[in-house]
């Protein structure tokens, strides 16, 4: 009994972990956060799809945001000059049901590269905001997530 016991505990454990690699809750008194990102984080062909949210719907104000990612070319970077990995910033009004696109810009380049997301005028309602690469274009080329960082603040 007590084996069983343990081994549901270990697997909830493990699932929890699982997910707080894709979700990052940002609490209310909270501005600026680094998203632990993984070594799987990587799109390397067609279908492949990178996806972390931001979840600040503990925030009470409308949120001024600046979410930078940085992406790095892991293998076949010449190729990548051919094939664009689109990276989107997308929200959600409705906890995560559907989402809806704010901004995409095209991965094209061969080198380490940051995008920046950015609000600072008029701000977002969005309690979640999910940043997705997509490697539907990759053909093959790795692309891998190697830094992405939020900083959120109170309209007021």
């Amino acid at each position: 009994m007590k084996k069983t016991l343990l081994t549901i505990l270990m697997s909830l454990l493990f699932a929890v972990a699982i997910n707080a690699q894709d979700v990052l809750r940002i609490p209310n008194n909270s501005y600026l956060v680094k998203f632990p990102v993984l070594t799987t984080d990587v799109v390397t062909e067609d279908g492949d799809i990178v996806e972390k949210i931001f979840d600040i719907g503990r925030k009470t104000d409308i949120q001024f945001y600046t979410i930078s990612l940085d992406i790095d070319t892991t293998a076949r970077a010449a190729e990548l000059m051919n094939h664009k990995i689109p990276v989107t910033l997308e929200g959600s009004w409705d906890n995560g049901s559907t989402y809806s696109a704010i901004s995409t810009v095209n991965f094209y380049g061969t080198a380490d590269t940051t995008f920046v997301f950015q609000d600072i005028s008029t701000g977002t309602t969005a309690p979640l905001l999910k940043v997705k690469l997509n490697g539907a274009d990759a053909d093959s080329v790795s692309v891998q997530l190697i830094g992405l960082y939020g900083r959120f603040i109170n309209k007021q």
